[in-house]
């Protein structure tokens, strides 16, 4: 196969591409001070155009690496359908007000790189099914849960928050090269409290 070669993981713009999307937004006002926010986005994409150096087959003995024609993959990190709502209310509790919402995110599954888990043609002509070679690139659809709960009175807030609520683990990118393959993960779990004071 056509190769090229250098040890060195660099970024390379993809020949050419083509994208499609739409998305809608609505906010309802609902009985009982509810609002419910909605926002769902549809995106579908296509490299149209592309050859890279195949990091994941690349010979450490020689820095060469086997080109791979990504035409018909789909761009990295590119989800086909991501949807939040948003549900809150408030009241008034003694001379101040109480709110709360709840956030939830869903996004659809995604590929962590370029490769789409496309088989590895080696400078050999050998090829091995992504996977076994221990580069997994697809990242199932996931749902995230936010949460907040905060009182206000004259000018003084106190909040309560909780992000990633359910601790939900996705990958949201990937570093892929000759036995490289790092992982960035979404962020765990977390809460707290917030106090502020306007002047």
């Amino acid at each position: 196969p056509p190769q090229c070669n250098g040890y060195s993981l660099v970024n390379r713009n993809i020949g050419a591409s083509r994208i499609y999307g739409v998305e809608a937004e609505a906010r309802f006002q609902l009985p009982g001070n509810f609002s419910l926010d909605t926002n769902v986005a549809y995106l579908d994409t296509k490299i149209t155009r592309g050859s890279v150096a195949d990091a994941r087959g690349q010979n450490n003995e020689t820095g060469e690496s086997p080109l791979i024609d990504l035409t018909g993959n789909r761009l990295p990190l590119a989800s086909k359908f991501n949807v939040s709502v948003k549900l809150a209310q408030w009241f008034e509790i003694g001379r101040g007000r109480l709110d709360w919402q709840a956030l939830l995110n869903y996004r659809s599954s995604f590929f962590l790189s370029q490769f789409n888990e496309d088989d590895i043609v080696f400078l050999d002509g050998s090829r091995q099914n992504a996977l076994q070679a221990g580069f997994p690139d697809r990242q199932q659809g996931y749902t995230t849960l936010n949460l907040g709960i905060g009182y206000t009175l004259g000018n003084y807030r106190l909040e309560a928050w909780a992000s990633n609520f359910t601790d939900q683990q996705a990958s949201t990118k990937a570093l892929v090269g000759s036995a490289l393959n790092i992982r960035f993960l979404n962020d765990a779990r977390t809460y707290g409290l917030r106090a502020r004071v306007n002047f």
